[in-house]
Formats: structure tokens, C-alpha cells, sequence
């Protein structure tokens, strides 16, 4: 009888293993799956490492698509992951966070402006150099404007055309070094 349970208990810890062991081995997977029939992510942002002022450089970027889509505009602006000043309040964050709200918000406005702040203005360019495919790819000239030696970072997001609506896609920051 001891012997029965012990062997019943035995044969649950072996399938608790297998079944954990499964869910280790596929769960990577799950993050490369194609997005959702509609959906459109920005992958990545090359940047140049170091940047100055009024000087334009080449921007490449990859993004993944389902559906038709056009993209349309990249948009881009610098900051710090340094605090400057006093911050705006905390729902600002959480807001846009939980929101994935545009760059330019009420709550992005408030530190992007002033001469203490810690982000730039929003500056969109038209995408004129864009590869359709898995993944797709896109490039752009961007003229570095507002920079201050403080940012740190530059994120970018792309507007796109899909099914006669203009979207917003997901926002990716690369790090970059602003030189004098």
C-alpha cells in the first residue's frame, strides 16, 4: 500500500517535470510567432552611436506586418533617461505607458519643454525608402535637431496606412551619444 503511493506520488512528479520541461522548450517560440492578422511592429532601429547637431544621418529600421499596409512617416525624438528636473506626475507614466499613447501627449509635452527638459521635440520624416517583406525594412534621413548633451536615447515609432486609417506602431529607443 505504501509502496502504491509512494509509486503514484513518483509518477505525478514525473509528469509535473515533463510538462514543465514542455513549457520551457515552447515558450520561446511563442515569442517569434507572426503578429495577429492587422498587426504591425516596429523589430528594431540602427542608429549611429555618436550624433551632432544639424548634421543628417541614415536611419534603418526593420518592421514586421500582416495585412497590406503603407507605411508612411517616421517619427523620432531624443531624451535622457536622466532626470533634469521635477517630473511630471506619476499617472503621466503609467498613462502612457499602459496606453501606449503618441509621443507628442500632454504628459510628453510637459518634460519635453522648458530649458531643463529631457526630451525633444517630435520630428516625423516621410519614409521614402521602404522593403515589403518578412521582415520588411524601411530607411530614412534624419537631420539631428534640439539636441542637448543630455540624451542619452532616441526612440522612434512608425505611422502606417492600413485599410484607409492611419495608425501608430509599437515605440523601440536605441542608445546614442550626443557629441559637440
Amino acid at each position: 500500500m505504501v509502496s502504491d503511493a509512494r509509486s503514484g506520488v513518483a509518477v505525478i512528479l514525473v509528469l509535473l517535470l515533463l510538462s514543465s520541461c514542455a513549457e520551457f522548450t515552447f515558450a520561446p517560440l511563442a515569442k517569434h510567432k507572426a503578429p495577429p492578422a492587422g498587426d504591425f511592429r516596429l523589430l528594431g532601429v540602427q542608429v549611429p552611436e555618436s550624433v551632432q547637431e544639424d548634421i543628417p544621418y541614415d536611419i534603418t529600421g526593420t518592421f514586421q506586418a500582416t495585412g497590406e499596409v503603407k507605411v508612411l512617416r517616421a517619427c523620432f525624438r531624443w531624451f535622457s533617461d536622466r532626470a533634469q528636473m521635477s517630473s511630471p506626475p506619476l499617472h503621466c507614466f503609467t498613462y502612457e505607458v499602459q496606453t501606449n499613447q503618441p509621443i507628442g501627449s500632454v504628459c510628453s509635452r510637459w518634460v519635453a519643454e522648458g530649458p531643463h527638459a529631457i526630451m525633444s521635440p517630435l520630428t516625423c520624416v516621410r519614409v521614402e525608402d521602404v522593403r515589403y517583406g518578412t521582415p520588411g525594412r524601411f530607411a530614412v534621413k534624419l537631420r539631428s535637431s534640439n539636441l542637448k548633451l543630455v540624451y542619452s536615447q532616441i526612440e522612434c515609432y512608425l505611422e502606417y496606412l492600413q485599410d484607409g486609417v492611419t495608425k501608430e506602431s509599437n515605440k523601440i529607443t536605441a542608445r546614442i551619444r550626443v557629441g559637440e
